[in-house]
């Protein structure tokens, strides 16, 4: 059997123009907010009240989860972090769910650093040597947005720039999907 896992790891920097007690007071608050106790509520509208006033608890403090799909609220956050002198260590040693990371990042930029961008590169990589297991992505983090590539999406648009300009030169073999 193979393990499949997801790696990365980065920093938030603290601006310095920020009170760093501050900003790891906001992210203690914010990375402690779980829903780890539901799972002893039954299914119904006391749970799904409960699931409302932690979003509107993230929210309060500017982070959004428009991105976040409902089913992976109760692994909140899914990624690791240690505060650092500077700033948060965010990582990830097995598996980790990036939609809470740039969720966490753009609510982070949104409230001490709104002009700041923030990059992440992760290895999505296998324990034995198998066929399409390996791969990886970029994401960029602003306060408003996020950008998120695999290294699969990167590749196939950099294909499709290739074969459009070779097409430009009337180029035959692009036409019928020569090799590259």
């Amino acid at each position: 059997m193979a393990d499949n896992s997801r790696l990365w790891s980065e920093m938030v920097r603290f601006p310095a123009n920020q009170d760093p007690v501050v900003m790891r007071a906001w992210a203690l608050e914010v990375l402690s907010l779980d829903l780890s106790g539901l799972n002893e509520l039954e299914i119904g509208d006391e749970q799904e009240a409960a699931v409302a006033d932690w979003a509107r608890m993230l929210g309060q403090h500017g982070v959004s989860l428009r991105d976040v799909e409902e089913d992976s609220y109760y692994s909140w956050p899914e990624f690791d972090f240690s505060f650092e002198p500077g700033g948060i260590w965010i990582y990830s040693e097995e598996s980790s769910n990036l939609a809470h990371v740039a969720a966490f990042v753009r609510g982070f930029l949104l409230k001490f650093d709104p002009t700041r961008c923030f990059q992440l590169q992760w290895a999505d990589v296998c324990s034995k040597p198998r066929v399409g297991e390996f791969g990886g992505g970029s994401m960029l983090v602003t306060a408003t947005d996020t950008i998120l590539m695999t290294t699969g999406e990167i590749l196939e648009s950099l294909l499709e720039d290739q074969f459009t300009g070779m097409r430009s030169n009337n180029n035959p073999e692009a036409e019928q999907g020569g090799s590259v």
